[in-house]
């Protein structure tokens, strides 16, 4: 692999030199680009003996004025150590010095290793620029608790040289497993009309099957996002608001998708019929009359016995029982079972449940590290296929 090195005004910058030495061990070729404030803690000399090549910093842009288009180009960027400048530089889309140029211009992947005092690392401004940069699909390489330069102690240490070289193999070794596969994602929750103010819906938040959806693509995989009402802001994707909708969109988006991931929450029940009004409050009760919505998945299976159709569900203390139901008559190629409790959380815990009903059960993470494992599986059977 082609990688760009960039390394930034941190005491912890001599572990750069670990970073790099690791990567040209496994064969790989380094090319180092330094902020102005990096000199100060690494020799650009050291780094251009052990990197083989020139190293960049802002004085080359005028000599060369395409160098960050082609530090762009590589194979991916690695910035380690990344300060609380460059990461808030970065989120907020400035461009004013080699490095920050680089990021700007890349279509690869971007990791980025933080490092620094453990009170600047808890501010709230960085932790916003860090879950902003991770909705976007840059890779983040948490830092470590210990002792930092100051003598404070916390979360602020960079990654160890070879835990970073080994996550950035093991991300890289799957960003082409899926390529070219079309993958069609449904997420957050479906709304059925009562009356133009009210709606029956749920308390799904969305952010499993957009996590799903940023993983996917960063496998390779050309995704379609179909969304409803989330409680998180996604900009990308098409938006649907009822089952009707989402069925008709579905549907007509079929044929173009090998894989449907349908993480959506759709509404079980609609109303028999939509006021035209708002309700008013008069008596102590209203009556709703009711009636099933569609069963989606049953009826993109009948349409195109040859796609993966993966589904979700939510249940009590059966849940998985009536999972096991779910796939055989919905003929899934796999669900994935939750309780009740991870609706609306950031975390989950779920067992996945394959066509020949064998369980994998995962405790409680993340949804960000489930999307992981969900496409692991679903990988496995897309090579069966």
């Amino acid at each position: 692999m082609k990688i760009t090195l960039g390394i930034t005004g941190s005491i912890s910058a001599y572990k750069s030199i670990y970073i790099l030495r690791e990567f040209k061990k496994r064969g790989n070729d380094i090319y180092c680009a330094l902020t102005h404030r990096a000199n100060h803690f690494v020799s650009p000399l050291t780094l251009s003996v052990l990197s083989g090549h020139r190293v960049f910093e802002d004085a080359y842009v005028q000599q060369e004025q395409t160098v960050h288009i082609k530090l762009a180009s590589n194979d991916l960027i690695l910035i380690a150590p990344a300060t609380y400048n460059i990461i808030g530089k970065i989120n907020a889309g400035i461009a004013d010095d080699l490095l920050t140029s680089i990021v700007a211009a890349t279509t690869k992947p971007v990791f980025i290793a933080p490092a620094m005092n453990p009170h600047m690392w808890q501010n709230p401004i960085i932790q916003d620029n860090i879950k902003r940069l991770i909705e976007l699909g840059y890779f983040i390489l948490e830092p470590e608790r210990g002792e930092v330069a100051c003598g404070d102690k916390g979360e602020g240490r960079l990654q160890e040289p070879l835990k970073i070289v080994d996550y950035v193999y093991k991300v890289m070794k799957k960003s082409s497993t899926l390529s070219g596969v079309k993958i069609l994602v449904t997420t957050g929750r479906t709304e059925e009309e009562i009356d133009p103010i009210r709606v029956i819906s749920n308390r799904s938040s969305g952010i499993m099957g957009y996590e799903i959806a940023k993983e996917a693509k960063q496998r390779g995989a050309i995704v379609t996002l179909v969304k409803g009402a989330t409680d998180i802001p996604i900009t990308e994707g098409i938006r649907i608001h009822n089952t009707k909708e989402l069925e008709n969109t579905l549907l007509d988006l079929l044929d173009n998708n090998d894989i449907v991931i349908m993480t959506a929450a759709v509404s079980d029940y609609r109303p028999v019929e939509v006021s035209e009004k708002k309700l008013r409050r008069k008596d102590d009760k209203m009556t709703l009359h009711l009636k099933k919505t569609e069963d989606i998945l049953k009826k993109l299976r009948k349409r195109r016995e040859n796609k993966i159709l993966i589904g979700f569900s939510v249940g009590d203390n059966d849940f998985i029982e009536e999972s096991k139901r779910k796939i055989i008559e919905k003929s899934l190629d796999m669900i994935v079972a939750n309780p009740c409790s991870v609706v609306g959380s950031h975390n989950i815990e779920f067992t996945i449940i394959g066509k020949d009903s064998k369980l994998k059960t995962y405790p409680k993470m993340a949804k960000r590290e489930a999307a992981h494992i969900i496409l692991d599986s679903i990988e496995e059977i897309w090579e069966r296929r």
